[in-house]
């Protein structure tokens, strides 16, 4: 972070665009930046009142617009992606609310999926800004995880430890987005006490 704010004194103009800081570098005494763009958001144009001196602008959200958290979401895959680096087996899904869970061993895994099919690799980089987005930082293990239906109704629960229980499945396109094998489901006689809904 250090480097960053270092490298932003020698920045001779930035702007606000689509969410994002766009800047042109030069020497801190060169002459003012270049015009922007036409994609570019013209604050004072626009009627927003500009960011007070010493803040960070705010982008989409409101949050400053070198947060960590939106360097993240434009990186990390979508809910639903299972990951992995080239470095380390393990494998992680990016959950609900961008949290991201990992499977510590194959019965884990094997509790949810038929194969391994559809993982992707992806770089350190993209890994970090993954766990940078994630509730905690440093993700979850999806322990003693399991799908189960229970019997007279259509829904279909999955375990989350960390989220205290069963989390009802709201759909069958969710069910589809995290590529849960149906043949998984395990048949029970009651319905469980649940948690925060998984969608």
């Amino acid at each position: 972070m250090r480097f960053v704010r270092k490298a932003a004194l020698a920045l001779t103009g930035a702007v606000l665009a689509g969410g994002l800081i766009t800047a042109t570098t030069g020497p801190a005494s060169a002459s003012p930046a270049p015009k922007a763009k036409a994609a570019a958001v013209d604050v004072a144009a626009s009627g927003a009142s500009s960011p007070a001196p010493g803040t960070a602008p705010k982008a989409t959200g409101g949050q400053p617009a070198d947060s960590p958290a939106l360097a993240a979401a434009a990186t990390c895959p979508a809910q639903g992606s299972r990951i992995k680096t080239s470095s380390n087996a393990r494998v992680y899904l990016v959950g609900p609310g961008n949290i991201l869970y990992f499977f510590n061993d194959s019965t884990e895994y094997f509790a949810l999926y038929s194969s391994y099919s559809g993982i992707k690799t992806v770089s350190q980089t993209v890994m970090d800004a993954c766990h940078a987005q994630s509730y905690d930082g440093s993700g979850w293990e999806l322990a003693g995880t399991e799908l189960i239906k229970p019997s007279g109704t259509p829904d279909v629960y999955i375990y989350d430890y960390f989220f205290g229980g069963w989390r009802w499945i709201t759909s069958q396109s969710v069910f589809d987005r995290y590529g849960f094998a149906p043949s998984k489901i395990v048949g029970v006689s009651g319905i469980p006490a649940a948690g925060p809904n998984w969608s």
